[in-house]
């Protein structure tokens, strides 16, 4: 069962390099560029908090407790949170799976960013089921290389989020990195591939390019969904 609790998240997600800097998960080099911080690499090379009783205290609200419920079959996106949680005070649950999910561009292998719309949030595929569970509208876009078709639907995507879709949770996934994954878990098998979400669960999908109406009529069907959520 899906933790209903986040209301909205893209890219842009309210979290910049600034406050990742600020919160010490990251660490500026030169020609711009970031890395992990010390203490942060640290903490994720250390045993895993969630299964260590001395950080049982880290996870002591019904709402982490449900969201470690939910999450238990993700080992690795529960090590990171967790690592996250050891590094940030005073910050929401919302806000740490938000770092959790946007730190994985800072942990290698490096995650693919070209072909991502600029509101949605480049996500690995072994944590999109992990992703979708704890967003309760989302969308999930996938993509690959040297596709007409997902520069399409990029261009359309980059379009419709101009402005804001509150409650609504945006992913991209690079197909070519987890390409049987997403066939099993996902009934993905071509890009560009577009999952309208529920709860958790695929509520439509579109397969292929399409116009920009027809992604819109999606969105706002999920979009205006209440039941349940």
């Amino acid at each position: 069962m899906p933790v209903i609790f986040v209301s909205t998240m893209s890219s842009k997600s309210e979290i910049t390099i600034k406050q990742l800097t600020e919160f010490g998960l990251i660490t500026s080099k030169s020609n711009h560029k970031y890395e992990l911080s010390k203490k942060f690499k640290k903490d994720l090379e250390s045993p895993d908090f969630v299964d260590n009783p001395a950080h049982s205290d880290l996870w002591d609200s019904p709402k982490e407790k449900k969201m470690l419920e939910v999450c238990k079959a993700d080992v690795n996106f529960m090590h990171k949170i967790s690592a996250v949680n050891n590094n940030t005070k005073n910050i929401s649950l919302e806000k740490k799976v938000k770092l959790t999910l946007m730190l994985d561009a800072f942990i290698k292998p490096k995650l693919k960013f070209s072909g991502t719309p600029s509101a949605f949030l480049p996500v690995r595929g072994k944590h999109l089921r992990t992703a979708l569970n704890l967003f309760p509208r989302s969308v999930v876009y996938a993509w690959r290389d040297e596709c007409s078709g997902c520069d399409s639907m990029k261009n359309i995507f980059d379009s419709i989020f101009k402005r804001e879709h509150k409650g609504i949770a945006l992913f991209a996934v690079y197909g070519e990195d987890c390409a049987p994954l997403l066939d099993k878990n996902f009934n993905i098998n071509g890009a560009p591939t577009t999952l309208f979400c529920l709860n958790g669960n695929i509520d439509s999908r579109l397969i292929g390019a399409q116009n920009k109406q027809s992604v819109e009529n999606e969105i706002n069907m999920i979009e205006n969904t209440t039941q349940s959520l």
